[in-house]
């Protein structure tokens, strides 16, 4: 089986252009450089690149192993190096999958264009079957001395590069003949068409079962009011700048969408482009065969209200996921007002209601390895006798001291806030507190799972 190993990405080329570096033209038959076939055992050479001009180009085997590029000694002034990985694991790891990596990308093409002219040879594929996750309908590939022409089928696979400087292997190329088709697809088990939105596989039973009861519970539920953090997420589809591509916290009032938002990027999604509960289980059925992969799927209800709490998977053409989280019952939408006067606002309607005894359940979800949720008995408006305040330690025991934490958040800045109150008595329900919007795990959410009057 003939065999190609490019030793670099296009993307070298960028870097030095970045650095102000200008790319100086690798020679075809220079022993050394990143277009030297592996397998080569010729040395460095010793004249300039003048002089090697002058000698006629060498022809390039495609044989050997990709392995073969770990031990070359460093290439003569102008070429392009072999990129030094120091511990990375080694190419033939790469390419055997012994290490932490295997060949990640596999497809089968029709060479569209070929271009070795210049110091970035190139050339580029319309991908007509993917034997590994599918990547692209059409790739371009850094492909220096590449013996194909336009218009024939090919077989490729590789490890994918790892950053941008050029960290990659092709590990193997050859003529898409009838008996190398039959081997990959007996390697790779079988492929995948590109742009494929079926799933691979057919729905297991226990999957079909369990979107059939959880539907059922859910119908049974009646609910008609509610609000929750909805999350759906297509690979093929997803746009990170879009609103509405994230968690959306959506609020349903008699069976409609009064409010949607977006609280990674702060933002109103319009009504039709917001999944309810009721839509997950219908686009659930739809892909309902990634689930029941025992490696890549899961699936999970509510036990009480039935509503898809998880539901995904993937395959070599699809990866989609979607959940309901923050569920309550009820039809609380955000306040949007201005968190401090939200917050004061709601705090007076809580003091004019008057509760002194009651218990609640809190939850504090954050980074912190925190235990929750807790209960609460609060007698005569203070904490559970034996406790301290809250104030320090962000653990709220009384509706007072929540609304004492988040004040205290707006004091020191928080950067957002996120406010949901309950209807009649004023308590916050839920209030999630991002300190740095560009920070990591810097998020505290406060939630009253539930109040009683005692």
């Amino acid at each position: 089986m003939r065999r190609l190993v490019a030793g670099l990405v296009a993307l070298v080329s960028i870097v030095a252009a970045a650095c102000g570096d200008t790319p100086t033209e690798v020679q075809a038959g220079a022993p050394e450089t990143a277009t030297t076939a592996p397998g080569s055992s010729d040395e460095p050479a010793a004249t300039p690149a003048s002089a090697q001009a002058e000698e006629p180009p060498a022809e390039v085997p495609l044989t050997g192993t990709a392995g073969d590029l770990q031990d070359r000694p460093p290439p003569p002034d102008g070429g392009i190096p072999v990129p030094d990985r120091g511990s990375a694991h080694t190419a033939e790891e790469y390419c055997a999958g012994t290490g932490d990596h295997r060949i990640e990308m596999a497809f089968a093409a029709t060479v569209r264009t070929v271009d070795l002219s210049s110091v970035t040879p190139w050339v580029t594929f319309d991908v007509t079957a993917w034997y590994t996750n599918e990547v692209e309908t059409v790739m371009g590939l850094w492909a220096p001395e590449f013996p194909g022409e336009p218009g024939e089928e090919w077989l490729i696979a590789s490890s994918r590069y790892r950053n941008i400087t050029g960290d990659v292997f092709w590990c193997e190329s050859t003529l898409a003949t009838p008996a190398a088709i039959a081997e990959w697809d007996e390697r790779y088990g079988g492929s995948v068409p590109p742009d494929s939105r079926v799933p691979e596989n057919q729905p297991s039973p226990e999957v079909l079962a369990l979107l059939d009861a959880a539907e059922a519970t859910w119908l049974a539920a009646g609910v008609t009011d509610y609000s929750a953090i909805i999350t759906f997420f297509d690979a093929d589809t997803y746009d990170r700048e879009r609103c509405g591509a994230g968690a959306v916290r959506v609020t349903v009032q008699e069976g409609r969408i009064v409010q949607a938002w977006d609280i990674q990027r702060d933002c109103e999604v319009a009504a039709e482009d917001v999944l309810t509960i009721e839509d997950l289980f219908t686009v659930a059925r739809e892909f309902a065969a990634l689930a029941g992969d025992p490696d890549h799927g899961h699936a999970a209800a509510h036990p009480q209200y039935g509503y898809l709490e998880y539901f995904g998977g993937s395959d070599r053409s699809l990866e989609i996921s979607m959940g309901v989280g923050s569920f309550i019952p009820r039809a609380l939408p955000l306040d949007l007002q201005d968190p401090a006067i939200a917050l004061a606002e709601a705090r007076q309607r809580w003091r004019t209601a008057g509760i002194d005894d009651y218990t609640a359940i809190f939850d504090v979800r954050c980074f912190c390895g925190l235990e929750t949720p807790y209960t609460s008995i609060v007698r005569g408006g203070s904490p559970p006798e034996g406790t301290e305040g809250s104030i320090r330690t962000r653990l709220p025991l009384t509706v007072d001291e929540l609304f004492d934490v988040l004040e205290a958040h707006i004091a020191e800045g928080a950067e957002r806030i996120h406010l949901v109150f309950d209807d009649e008595l004023g308590y916050p329900v839920e209030a999630r507190v991002d300190v740095y919007l560009n920070g990591d795990d810097d998020e505290v959410d406060y939630f009253i799972l539930d109040l009683t009057v005692d």
